[in-house]
């Protein structure tokens, strides 16, 4: 059937529509379809918006599959000991590092984190 593809942007660079009862709709498709809100972006058959709400701006690739745009709400949560994880259905969650995962392997090192610094390797060996 190809590619149906609803770009908000494309919604959001038109003006809002009329349909024949005179109701004003905030947006439109390519063919002055008129919507409540804006449409999914759908790539081979699949919703792209449904895959995951860690993102935003998801578009289709020129294989027709569905693409990621920009990380959506609480991303980055400012601490740089934290490793941000995406659950597709709850959203950003943040990760405290293991010891094992900030080891440097080095063992003349202390290694730690600082939530303002990231992690840190202190010689302790003289």
């Amino acid at each position: 059937m190809g590619r149906v593809v609803f770009l908000l942007a494309l919604f959001l660079s038109l003006p809002g529509c009329i349909d024949q009862a005179g109701v004003d709709f905030a947006f439109c498709d390519s063919d002055e379809e008129c919507y409540a809100q804006p449409q999914a972006v759908v790539c081979g058959g699949v919703r792209c918006d449904v895959q995951s709400v860690c993102y935003t701006d998801w578009h289709c690739n020129e294989d027709d599959l569905c693409v990621a745009g920009a990380p959506a709400g609480d991303f980055d949560d400012g601490n740089l000991c934290t490793v941000e994880v995406c659950d597709p259905v709850k959203g950003w969650k943040h990760r405290t590092p293991t010891a094992k995962e900030i080891d440097d392997g080095d063992e003349c090192t202390l290694d730690e984190c600082d939530p303002a610094q990231g992690v840190t390797h202190t010689n302790t060996c003289t």
